[in-house]
């Protein structure tokens, strides 16, 4: 029956994983990152300069490396370290599977085989919302790249997802809302979620919030705000 669950035994992953593909997607900003940290080691060691100058060069090397290092060591704690990634969680969140689920991505996606082993007699279906018009930072477009090739994803538009209304019990978005940079698409697409999601069904997002811990990890601007992030998920499950 629909409303059984898999055994949920503990998601393996490599000890680096998750920080190896933060490096991958991101790599141009942490090459950059080397590039000012030797080149003001460089000016520091070989030039006499005066007072203010120096200041200001240890100050950026000092910023870019706190910056760098910072990054590194909270995405192993999150994609490495953590309950988060190993995924076995979310079963916890539903005491009895949902029998129609859909499962939205931007592209790259390591939780369609982990919901399929969680909820293996629950029909799922997996959606790619990337848009080029308004997913425009180049990481996305690397990772992408990097993504194996699933034949059960189905391109999608965030403005017009292809069900009827209350076809869902559970809706999972996990790591996309950031992507879609305009908050018109955005909201757009709560509101499809809230049209396609049966009245009591469940709508899980995992997100990176725009707080203080992720601008001190990830300069994290491009983050939704505790406000916004609940604000429209309240708006699409109410």
């Amino acid at each position: 029956m629909a409303g059984e669950r898999g055994h949920c035994s503990r998601i393996r992953r490599a000890h680096f994983e998750g920080v190896l593909r933060v490096l991958l997607f991101n790599w141009p900003w942490y090459a950059s990152s080397v590039a000012v940290v030797s080149s003001g080691t460089l000016v520091l060691q070989s030039f006499a300069l005066e007072g203010w100058m120096k200041v200001a060069i240890l100050l950026l090397v000092s910023c870019t490396l706190f910056w760098t290092m910072a990054s590194l060591v909270v995405s192993h704690w999150v994609y490495d370290r953590s309950r988060l990634c190993r995924w076995d969680w979310i079963a916890d969140q539903f005491p009895v599977a949902p029998a129609r689920a859909v499962q939205i991505h931007a592209g790259h996606d390591e939780t369609d085989g982990q919901l399929r082993r969680i909820f293996p007699l629950s029909h799922l279906l997996t959606w790619d919302i990337f848009d080029p018009d308004c997913m425009t930072e180049s990481s996305i477009t690397r990772a992408r790249k990097l993504a194996p090739a699933r034949l059960c994803v189905v391109p999608v538009s965030p403005a017009a997802l292809p069900a009827v209304d209350a076809a869902f019990d559970a809706v999972f978005l996990v790591f996309a809302a950031h992507e879609i940079r305009s908050a018109k698409t955005r909201e757009r697409l709560f509101g499809e979620l809230r049209r396609v999601l049966r009245p009591g069904g469940s709508l899980l997002i995992v997100e990176h919030l725009r707080d203080w811990r992720n601008l001190v990890a990830y300069q994290g601007f491009c983050f939704l705000s505790r406000e916004r992030a609940f604000g429209e998920q309240i708006q699409a499950t109410t």
